[in-house]
């Protein structure tokens, strides 16, 4: 697997359940003692099915993605409580330069959960996040 893709996992409808644990493994970018960095490639005019690439949750405000992106990028989220998804969509105040996702300004990116990410330019974008911890 490439680190930052997302994927769907589906359960099929005569499942014995309706839902699975699933554990994934791995090796996280940089060694013990420094934070290494991650680039995650997202397609330019359109949508990328990505993730935070660390395991650790996150406030997508704070991410270099959100800060890198254009007015108009939106962040999509599938909210599983009500089987639908919900966007923010980038907006700055032109007045104070604050910038703002809407109702999506506090979201928390947990780990393994995907989001979409809707790039406006035509331009591909280099998604390059540090990672937020040293181990151990």
């Amino acid at each position: 697997m490439v680190p930052g893709v997302g994927f769907f996992l589906q359960v099929p409808a005569d499942a014995a359940e309706e839902s699975y644990d699933v554990f994934m493994l791995g090796e996280v970018p940089g060694d013990n003692n420094d934070s290494g960095t991650t680039t995650v490639a997202l397609a330019g005019g359109g949508f990328s099915l990505t993730v935070y690439p660390y395991p650790a949750t996150v406030n997508w405000a704070d991410t270099t993605l959100a800060a890198a992106a254009a007015t108009g990028d939106r962040l999509i989220m599938w909210r599983a409580g009500t089987q639908g998804y919900e966007a923010g969509s980038l907006s700055v105040n032109m007045m104070t330069g604050a910038r703002s996702w809407g109702a999506l300004d506090a979201e928390a990116l947990d780990p393994g959960e995907g989001f979409f990410f809707e790039n406006g330019s035509s331009g591909a974008i280099s998604w390059e996040e540090t990672k937020p911890y040293a181990w151990p």
